[in-house]
């Protein structure tokens, strides 16, 4: 599948109004969102763990500090949101929209039209 962008914002769970509509891309491989630093930080976002991850691209074993954040989609005009864990982004860390934001809020993707749908949730 081809990678592609999306469009979300990334909001502050100690006070919900403080949101940044940021780009990353959507990498159905990510365990965790990726979002830089000085966002996070600049919506009071603060990092409660460290936590090692490997780099798809490399293989390479990293540290980043995680918090939590609400992540916000815009989805068939429907916006959608729900909390989840996001990696504090490195300078040269791309923006990503991990895939467990994805599969909670019930989305997926359309790799031919390079966009997110609503899916069918299973019970």
């Amino acid at each position: 599948m081809g990678r592609f962008k999306v469009r979300f914002k990334i909001c502050s769970i100690r006070d919900p109004s403080k949101c940044k509509e940021i780009e990353g891309w959507v990498d159905t491989g990510s365990t965790v969102s990726i979002v830089p630093k000085a966002i996070l930080k600049e919506l009071g976002i603060m990092p409660i763990r460290e936590q090692t991850f490997r780099l798809a691209t490399s293989g390479i074993e990293v540290k980043r500090k995680v918090g939590h954040a609400i992540i916000k989609i815009s989805v068939d005009g429907e916006e959608l949101e729900t909390a989840s864990d996001v990696a504090f982004g490195q300078k040269d860390d791309e923006t990503i929209l991990g895939i467990p934001v994805l599969e909670t809020l019930g989305i997926d993707i359309d790799p031919q039209k390079r966009k997110l749908v609503r899916s069918l949730g299973h019970l």
